[in-house]
C-alpha cells in the first residue's frame, strides 16, 4: 500500500464571544475547545477576532465619534498578547483536548498602548504556538484599530496530517495570498470571518460560499469556515438606532459557517445566526486525486513564466544600542513578531519556522 493521508474529523465553532472582555472570551473559547475535542475533533476553527471582538461597531459608529472611541480604547485593552497568559489558557486547553486550534484575536504587544493586529493564532495539539498569522491589509473600520502583518505570518505550519492555511475574511479572495496557500500545499484551510459585513456590501453568507469554493478548487483542499454571530447584548451596544438592530436581525445577516470540499460540495453548514459546532469527517487523500489533475504549485503551472515572490518584512521603526542584538530570534518587543515555540514565551528562530520559504530570499521554495 501506497502513502496516504488519511482521515480526520474537523470542527467549525460559530459563536459570539464575551464582547470585549478578552477574560470572558478566553474562557468560553476553551469551553468550545474541550467541546471539539470531545466530539472528536482533530481540529478546530474559531471566528475572526473572536477574542476579545472584532471592530464591528465602524459599520454603525463614525471613527471619531464618543462611542466608536470608546469601544476602540476598551478593544486595546482587552486585546492579547501572543505568549502571555491568555494564550497561555488556550494552549493548556488545546493540549487537554488533543486538537490543533485556530482562532482569531485582536493581537497587541506588551508595554505598549497603541498598535494591534488582527491574527489567526496556530496552536498545536501539544500546547504550543505554531504560527501567528497577521491579516496584511485591515479592511474599512479595521483600519482604524489594526495594522498590516509582515511576510513571517505567511508561512504554513505543518500539523501531523499536513500543512494548515490560515487566511482572515477578505484575504480569502486575495489571488496572490491565495496562491501563497495553494503553493506551500496546504491541506486544511481555514477562513476565518467576522460577525457580519457592512449594511452597503452583499450578505456575507454568499462571499463565504464563492471564495471558500474557489480556495477548495484551486489548492485541492478543504476549507474550514468560521464566522462569528452577534447576542442581544451585543448588538444593543453596537446598533445606533431601531434600523441597525432591524438590519442585524435579517435573516442573512449573521452566520454563514461551514465546512467545503476541494470539489466544492458542502459537508457541513451554512450555519444560520445560531451558536454552534459544525462537525465534518475529511478524506485527506482527496487532495492527491485533485492535485493529480491540476497542480498549480507543480506541474500544472509554469514557473519560466509566472512566479510569486514573498518578501521578508523590513525592519521595525526604532531600534536602538541597548536593545539585544538581532539575531534569528526576534523579540517579543519586535513587531515583526514570529511565531512563539509554546504557550510560555519561548520564541521560534527562523530555522524553528516551518519549512516552504527560502530564508534567504523570500521566495517560495
Amino acid at each position: 500500500m501506497g502513502d496516504t493521508l488519511g482521515r480526520i474529523k474537523a470542527a467549525v465553532v460559530q459563536s459570539t464571544g464575551s464582547f470585549l472582555d478578552r477574560d470572558g472570551s478566553v474562557r468560553k473559547a476553551v469551553e468550545l475547545i474541550e467541546q471539539a475535542g470531545a466530539m472528536g475533533a482533530q481540529i478546530v476553527v474559531f471566528p475572526e477576532g473572536y477574542i476579545p471582538a472584532h471592530p464591528i461597531w465602524f459599520h454603525f459608529h463614525a471613527a471619531t465619534s464618543a462611542r466608536g472611541l470608546e469601544m476602540a480604547a476598551e478593544l486595546f485593552r482587552n486585546a492579547v498578547v501572543v505568549g502571555g497568559p491568555d494564550t497561555d489558557r488556550l494552549c493548556a486547553a488545546a493540549k487537554r483536548a488533543g486538537v490543533w486550534v485556530i482562532i482569531g484575536i485582536c493581537e497587541k504587544l506588551p508595554n505598549t498602548t497603541g498598535t494591534m493586529w488582527n491574527s489567526a493564532l496556530h496552536i498545536t495539539p501539544q500546547g504550543t504556538i505554531a504560527a501567528n498569522h497577521r491579516k496584511i491589509s485591515p479592511t474599512v473600520g479595521e483600519r482604524l484599530v489594526h495594522t498590516g502583518g509582515g511576510s513571517e505570518g505567511l508561512e504554513l505550519p505543518k500539523a501531523g496530517f499536513g500543512s494548515v492555511s490560515s487566511l482572515i475574511c477578505a484575504e480569502n479572495s486575495n489571488p496572490l495570498l491565495v496562491f501563497s496557500v495553494v503553493a506551500q500545499y496546504s491541506v486544511v484551510h481555514a477562513a476565518l470571518w467576522p460577525n457580519h459585513f457592512s449594511p452597503t456590501q452583499p450578505h456575507m453568507r454568499s462571499v463565504i460560499l464563492n471564495a471558500s469554493r474557489s480556495i477548495a478548487y484551486q489548492g485541492g483542499c478543504y476549507v474550514l469556515n468560521a464566522a462569528g454571530t452577534l447576542d442581544e447584548a451585543t448588538i444593543d451596544r453596537i446598533a445606533r438606532d431601531d434600523d441597525d438592530r432591524a438590519w442585524l436581525h435579517e435573516e442573512d445577516t449573521l452566520g454563514g459557517s461551514c465546512i467545503v470540499s476541494p470539489s466544492g460540495q458542502l459537508l457541513a453548514g451554512q450555519a444560520g445566526a445560531e451558536e454552534t459546532i459544525l462537525i465534518a469527517e475529511l478524506d485527506l487523500d482527496v487532495a492527491i486525486d485533485k492535485r493529480s489533475i491540476h497542480d498549480f504549485a507543480g506541474h500544472y503551472n509554469r514557473a519560466d513564466l509566472l512566479s510569486l515572490v514573498v518578501h521578508p518584512t523590513p525592519h521595525t521603526l526604532f531600534e536602538a544600542p541597548w536593545q539585544k542584538p538581532r539575531s534569528g530570534a526576534t523579540d517579543v518587543s519586535d513587531a515583526t513578531g514570529y511565531p512563539f515555540k509554546d504557550g510560555h514565551g519561548e520564541r521560534a528562530t527562523a530555522d524553528d519556522r516551518a519549512p516552504g520559504l527560502d530564508h534567504g530570499n523570500g521566495q517560495l521554495s
